[in-house]
């Protein structure tokens, strides 16, 4: 049987129309079975991981500056080395199931942390870090306490806003200054250790003459801040004396026929000017002083003489981290006033 159609054009634009809707039909099925799929993902990790709550006695201190938000874990036990992986939207640690006492946030008063989560179900415990860039982030083993880890997450796409080398003075073979057991090349490292991790905070990219007990030649020392394409160089001491009595902090500077002396004798005084805010330091001022170190430098440097080791009040007090810690503090404090005074 033959139909005939009488406006074979109309049917044709009917046919094209009755398609389109089919395919559209297919296309929203299609979308939907999609979104229902992403969203049993969500609810999936939703499920796994659970929002860090804060609490006062909590294990995991938080902070943040300009530069960086920074997370402080505090383990029970010391940490060599830290499983860590970066997402494309966050940073997942993996520690030992029991390795934090109060997995909480560290605040006085209860509240939530949306950046941070956590996963105990399984045999290992996941922390979960958002993050906002895809470059500049750390996660490290505190240099100083290894039950610490340390996490800076970025909070500007470039955070770095200058270079600062750091020289903890003497090392390995070479001891330093000393006084029955105390030497001064592991003071000068724990100094440098502390204000790295201040200066890194505040936005400056540091790069340390030494991580470790190690001796480096004169020579060495100033080739590595020239090569790093430093925008400063900051040598640390401690001072000695045959004569007990004298004690105190000190900033030197050298300028070789007038090189930068005007930007070396402003970064001694600025940080000289800090120095002695804490811990009641006697301020022995700032002097011009022909030092391998600051002769061979081509950046503006300066090198810090922190307390004298043959002197018993200066003795007692860099016995303390906590002093220590505030010379890491106030010579962070002096570079970012050096900076701004420019």
């Amino acid at each position: 049987m033959n139909v005939r159609v009488k406006n074979k054009r109309r049917f044709g634009l009917w046919c094209i129309v009755f398609l389109l809707m089919f395919l559209n039909l297919i296309f929203a099925i299609n979308k939907r079975l999609s979104n229902d799929s992403t969203i049993s993902k969500k609810q999936k990790i939703a499920l796994n991981y659970k929002v860090l709550a804060g609490d006062k006695d909590g294990s995991i201190t938080y902070s943040e500056s300009k530069y960086f938000k920074k997370y402080i874990i505090d383990c029970k036990s010391n940490n060599s080395l830290v499983k860590w992986e970066e997402g494309k939207e966050y940073i997942d640690i993996s520690l030992k199931k029991d390795e934090i006492k109060k997995l909480n946030i560290k605040v006085e008063e209860s509240s939530e942390n949306k950046d941070i989560y956590y996963d105990d179900s399984s045999n290992n415990l996941m922390i979960k870090i958002k993050k906002a860039y895809n470059e500049n982030n750390f996660v490290n083993v505190d240099s100083n306490d290894a039950k610490k880890i340390v996490v800076l997450i970025a909070k500007e796409e470039k955070p770095f806003r200058a270079t600062v080398v750091l020289d903890a003075g003497h090392g390995g073979e070479d001891k330093g200054a000393s006084y029955n057991g105390l030497f001064e090349k592991d003071i000068t490292l724990k100094i440098v250790n502390f204000t790295s991790e201040e200066l890194m905070f505040n936005g400056f990219k540091v790069v340390k003459t030494r991580e470790k007990d190690e001796l480096l030649y004169l020579n060495q020392i100033a080739k590595i801040a020239n090569e790093a394409s430093a925008d400063l160089f900051v040598s640390v001491h401690i001072n000695s004396n045959k004569i007990d009595k004298y004690k105190g902090v000190s900033a030197y500077y050298y300028d070789v026929n007038g090189f930068q002396k005007d930007e070396r004798i402003k970064l001694a005084r600025t940080i000289q000017k800090e120095l002695i805010k804490n811990d009641n330091w006697e301020d022995r001022g700032i002097a011009r002083e022909s030092l391998s170190v600051l002769r061979n430098s081509e950046v503006p440097c300066v090198l810090l003489e922190l307390g004298f080791i043959s002197n018993y009040e200066d003795r007692s007090k860099l016995m303390k981290d906590e002093v220590l810690k505030n010379f890491g503090i106030n010579i962070t404090k002096g570079v970012s006033n050096y900076f701004s005074a420019e």
